[in-house]
C-alpha cells in the first residue's frame, strides 16, 4: 500500500488462489477470499476491508487493519455480478 481496490459504488471480489500477502495501507470495498492472509504495516482507519473477509487457514500480521462487515456493499456486488445458477448435467450429488 498505500491502495484503494474498489469503492462503495463499484465494490470488488478479490480471490486468491493461495495465501494472500498485503503489506500498508490497503482499503478494499468488497469481499476477500484467500486460503491464508499476512498482513503488515497497516494504520488503523486506513488499512481496512468493508464487506466481507474470508480466510480459510491462518491470518498473520501486524496490521491495525479494520474489518467492517457491510451488508449494502455485499448486496451491490450480489446484484452487480449477476446470480450464479447450475448448468444442466454439471451437478452431481452423490
Amino acid at each position: 500500500g498505500p491502495a484503494m481496490l474498489g469503492s462503495a459504488d463499484d465494490p470488488i471480489a478479490l480471490v486468491a488462489n493461495g495465501a494472500l500477502t498485503l503489506a500498508g495501507d490497503v482499503a478494499v470495498h468488497g469481499i476477500v477470499h484467500a486460503a491464508s492472509l499476512d498482513w503488515r504495516g497497516g494504520t488503523a482507519g486506513v488499512a481496512f476491508v468493508r464487506g466481507a473477509l474470508v480466510i480459510a487457514g491462518d491470518a498473520h500480521g501486524d496490521t491495525a487493519a479494520d474489518i467492517v462487515r457491510d451488508a449494502a456493499i455485499l448486496d451491490r456486488l450480489a446484484n452487480a455480478s449477476g446470480s450464479f445458477v447450475r448448468v444442466n448435467g454439471s451437478w452431481k450429488d452423490f
